[in-house]
């Protein structure tokens, strides 16, 4: 071997020596940096507080039933959870139709309104009080226990067959 190309190798081993020695004391500042300013995780090692912060709440509207046929219920029930009462209120049309009422009553048009009383609340019954009430809950919660954190009435309405 040549003296050069000894030295190039020489140079070479240091070169790849103080990578070795100079990374890891720089990639150490640069993560007490980092770790500084979010004081969460370290790039690269990430911790799961990602998914304390998630939320998990939701908004959407309610038929909470008060009284069928002259009878008030004891307890207000939401529609879905009175299938005996109401066998189409299941369905995810239904859903998507209570949903679509508080926009209508928006503008004016209570189309999903009277949809929903003719195929659902009325199928059966000769009349039916109902409450639209707006619901926040969080999803796990309420699959667990069925209950809501907060109920906010927007409305009352009494629908009656007319046959």
């Amino acid at each position: 071997m040549t003296s050069r190309v000894r030295r190039v190798l020489d140079r070479y081993r240091l070169a790849v020596l103080l990578m070795f020695v100079c990374y890891p004391l720089l990639s150490g500042t640069v993560l007490a940096v980092r770790w500084s300013k979010t004081a969460n995780e370290i790039y690269p090692f990430f911790s799961w507080a990602l998914f304390c912060f998630v939320p998990g709440q939701k908004l959407d509207l309610g038929i909470r039933i008060v009284e069928v046929d002259g009878d008030t219920l004891a307890d207000p029930t939401f529609i879905e959870q009175a299938p005996d009462l109401f066998p189409g209120a299941a369905s995810s049309t239904t859903y998507l139709t209570i949903q679509q009422i508080d926009r209508q009553a928006a503008r004016d048009d209570d189309a999903s309104r009277h949809l929903l009383e003719q195929n659902v609340l009325l199928d059966g019954h000769a009349s039916v009080t109902y409450e639209v009430v707006l619901r926040k809950y969080d999803c796990l919660e309420r699959y667990r226990t069925g209950r809501s954190e907060e109920l906010t009435r927007l409305y009352r309405h009494r629908c009656t067959a007319t046959r």
